[in-house]
């Protein structure tokens, strides 16, 4: 896979905080982060690119289906402070200044689902292929990695759900 420029989920979080003024908790950035990452993976890869591991995404980071919809390990952890309040400090930026390709997906999700509730943006990725085919809600703690070939399979054939 290829990562040519070293952003990761917390410049993504940065740049909706302060740059898109993006006004939300721990848990509807992770969703936007979820959508802004898919919407990267199918923008600037083909099938054949995932399926070879020879695909660029948004962040190194991988997202896991939890039992509130997708989550990135990370973000969850560095803002976990904020379950419920608006984000005022971000930590771990590597500083690295964002491509038109990844401010695009990124706008995309924040244009999108930036006003949504949060509970709202939870019911849509729980009726997502992805998070539903990798949660297992038998387990004390369900937190699956939701592969980048699901998350592109999913939303490439069903871009209306993007």
């Amino acid at each position: 896979m290829k990562n040519n420029n070293q952003i990761n989920v917390f410049d993504v979080v940065h740049y909706m905080v302060f740059e898109k003024n993006i006004k939300a908790s721990n848990l509807t950035l992770n969703k936007l982060v979820y959508y802004s990452y898919a919407k990267y993976l199918i923008d600037n890869n083909t099938l054949a690119d995932i399926q070879n591991n020879n695909y660029q995404k948004l962040i190194p980071n991988y997202c896991q289906a939890w039992v509130y919809g997708p989550v990135f390990y990370e973000l969850y952890r560095g803002i976990k402070q904020y379950l419920k309040r608006q984000i005022v400090n971000i930590p771990k930026i590597t500083g690295f200044p964002l491509t038109e390709k990844q401010k695009s997906a990124i706008e995309y999700a924040t244009n999108k689902y930036g006003n949504w509730h949060p509970w709202d943006l939870v019911a849509k990725t729980h009726m997502e292929d992805p998070w539903k085919k990798n949660i297992d809600l038998t387990m004390a703690y369900p937190k699956r990695i939701i592969t980048d070939e699901s998350i592109f399979n999913f939303y490439f054939h069903n871009k209306m759900e993007l």
